[in-house]
């Protein structure tokens, strides 16, 4: 994409192209430096005129450093990079400058700017591109144990509660037991004995009222709740 613009409290800023990445991501590419200097020290009838071409040269591509580290493209974009690349036609031109001010580099890096040619964009581009998607796995990867504790945490709950559901049937069928055995013996049995005295007892029989022989118990390390046997007198867990 080319000639793409953004307007800014600064006023409006006009990269000169946004390439875009895997991973939906751009680079902002500005390819704007001046060579004109480069092209007097190219045409210097003497060394010393070539001396003070090339170090304006220098000056031009500082200069011109200077100016896109205080634009700041890429902060415009929130899917570039906290870098702008700054094109230069040839290897030359940055090899002369470099030659001439071997801090340049460096003097480029620290106002986020990149010095890219046709050799290293490419390179540049697919770099950036490895860093980001190395980074997207990242952040799924801290993504996915954050949501893995979550859930841990989810199911330490839903067992508490699983627990107090079974303390809750466990106690509730030993009451039911002991009640069935009572009403057996305190209740059934008269019921019986006035049937053996041939009274009139209507169409009806009295029906045993049976124990629930099994009840839930908490599940071991193998996983999973069991079923324990209940004691039918006492109504709690039977020995196995």
């Amino acid at each position: 994409m080319t000639e793409h613009s953004v307007d800014t409290e600064e006023g409006r800023l006009r990269p000169d192209a946004i390439v875009k990445v895997p991973g939906n991501k751009i680079l902002v590419i500005d390819a704007k430096v001046s060579l004109n200097a480069y092209q007097d020290a190219f045409e210097a009838a003497d060394d010393d005129a070539r001396a003070v071409a090339l170090a304006a040269h220098v000056q031009s591509m500082r200069n011109h450093i200077q100016t896109l580290g205080a634009k700041s493209y890429q902060s415009q974009f929130d899917e570039a990079p906290d870098y702008v690349l700054m094109f230069v036609p040839g290897e030359h031109f940055i090899a002369a400058a470099l030659e001439r001010d071997p801090g340049l580099w460096d003097f480029a890096f620290e106002r986020r700017v990149l010095l890219a040619s046709p050799t290293n964009l490419v390179a540049i581009a697919r770099t950036i591109a490895q860093v980001w998607r190395q980074d997207g796995l990242a952040r799924e990867a801290r993504e996915i144990g954050k949501m893995g504790g979550e859930l841990y945490d989810r199911l330490a709950v839903a067992a508490e509660h699983l627990k107090r559901v079974g303390s809750g049937l466990d106690s509730a069928v030993g009451h039911y037991n002991k009640f069935v055995g009572s009403f057996e013996r305190n209740v059934l049995s008269a019921g019986r004995r006035l049937r053996d005295k041939h009274i009139e007892i209507g169409k009806r029989e009295i029906e045993d009222v049976p124990l629930i022989e099994t009840a839930p118990r908490h599940g071991d390390a193998d996983g999973g709740p069991k079923l324990a046997l209940v004691d039918p007198e006492t109504g709690g867990e039977a020995a196995e």
